[in-house]
């Protein structure tokens, strides 16, 4: 069915008055069953297509999608893209960009999940304080892209795994096979129980202050729009054009963009333009290095895309956007940060979160007072207000501990306690 979709388009009499035009699509299998507590509450196998069309006619840009692969909806297609053509405006930054020549995989792990992968783990652990809901999902994505001026194909085959475990109002979302479920649940349980605990106010100022990955997951998350060349020439960044070589963060944050990070879904060597992916590092011990482009933003500051256009699932346009965030890790571990500082704060999760601009972040935390190097009573931080540009510039030292949550992964990050 693939080469056919592809030979259909290739040889579709329509398309002949194109200047160029690059045919990308992923078919994608979703296995997946959920539990709650314990007991199997649904099972299902999706199939999904995404078919997209981008065309150059008459110095014009258009664009069409579809979810269906036949050929009356791929000729609807075809229409769609040139009538699109047509009523655009004829783009300098449009362009579709050289593809690497060198010889890329076509496929990764092709074995199928283990078959525990397949069982709850409500049973294994005691005492959850509400109730349990499970779902693992085994995705199989196949990836094409074909352009007519390059006269070639490429394809990738990826399969990787999603959990989700959700217990009340706490959720934890994870990809792939590396981290143990069952320590997950348990970290998941541990973060729910403290949120429920009698708690103590912080005290500001009384020490350093850690924030776990869980912690600072959102706020990494949030934090990846300062690296969109958009967000930089807008002033929504603390990058700005003047001074991208001021080192504005601590010099302890470096974060990387992992282009080829495996247990993504959209782990592949091409992005949806063809263009190789890669390793993109973007702060380097708290200095700007590099932005992500596709290649629309890339042609805007005249720069190589550095293979990031892809296609959120679900949605029907491919995007700019990052493939997997990582913080990298530091050489101490979190307990040897504590022998040393003896007393502080360590939060745990946030209870509420929300952010009121690019730079802010508002919101709930929940954990621990440290005293003499050891957990003591649970504190509750609340009023957060914080100023993520400032937070960042005040970390102190980055641990060891690298967990993942959805596309970022983390240490847990110390702070200075006067925030």
């Amino acid at each position: 069915m693939n080469e056919q979709l592809i030979d259909y388009i290739k040889q579709h009499p329509k398309l002949i008055v194109a200047q160029d035009f690059e045919l990308s699509f992923q078919k994608t299998q979703i296995d997946q069953v959920q539990f709650l507590n314990g007991e199997e509450a649904f099972k299902n196998e999706e199939h999904a297509w995404w078919i997209y069309l981008k065309v150059l006619h008459r110095n014009k840009p258009g664009t069409a999608s579809t979810s269906i692969p036949s050929e009356e909806s791929l000729s609807r297609l075809i229409d769609c893209a040139l009538k699109s053509a047509e009523d655009s405006s004829p783009d300098p930054w449009f362009r579709f960009p050289l593809w690497s020549t060198r010889t890329e995989p076509v496929t990764t792990n092709e074995n199928p999940p283990p078959p525990d992968f397949w069982g709850s783990v409500f049973r294994q652990i005691e005492g959850f304080p509400a109730p349990l809901q499970e779902s693992y999902e085994w995705w199989k994505v196949e990836s094409r892209v074909f352009r007519r001026s390059e006269k070639n194909a490429k394809q990738f085959q990826h399969q990787t795994a999603k959990q989700s475990l959700t217990l009340g109002k706490l959720g934890d979302v994870f990809w792939g096979l590396s981290e143990p479920r069952i320590a997950r649940a348990l970290d998941l349980k541990r973060s729910v129980l403290l949120e429920t605990a009698p708690m103590a106010n912080y005290e500001k100022g009384s020490g350093a202050i850690s924030l776990s990955p869980r912690a600072m997951a959102p706020l990494l998350e949030h934090v990846a729009q300062w690296f969109f060349p958009q967000s930089i020439r807008k002033g929504a960044s603390p990058f700005s054009l003047s001074d991208r070589e001021e080192g504005s963060l601590s010099t302890c944050l470096s974060l990387v963009d992992e282009g080829r990070h495996l247990a993504a879904p959209w782990h592949s060597p091409f992005d949806t333009e063809g263009v190789s992916t890669q390793k993109n590092l973007l702060l380097d011990r708290g200095f700007f290095k590099e932005a992500i482009y596709d290649s629309y933003q890339g042609a805007v500051e005249n720069k190589r895309s550095t293979g990031n256009s892809l296609r959120y699932f679900g949605e029907t346009e491919p995007r700019l956007g990052f493939r997997h965030l990582k913080l990298l890790p530091g050489t101490q571990t979190e307990a040897q940060f504590w022998d040393q500082h003896l007393n502080g704060h360590a939060f745990e999760s946030w209870s509420q979160i929300r952010f009121s601009s690019p730079f802010e972040v508002v919101g709930t935390l929940c954990g621990w007072e440290i005293r003499g190097g050891s957990k003591g009573r649970p504190v509750k931080l609340t009023g957060v207000k914080w100023d993520l540009r400032q937070l960042l510039s005040k970390a102190l030292q980055v641990s060891t501990d690298l967990k993942s949550y959805n596309f970022v992964s983390t240490p847990t990050t110390f702070f200075e306690g006067n925030l």
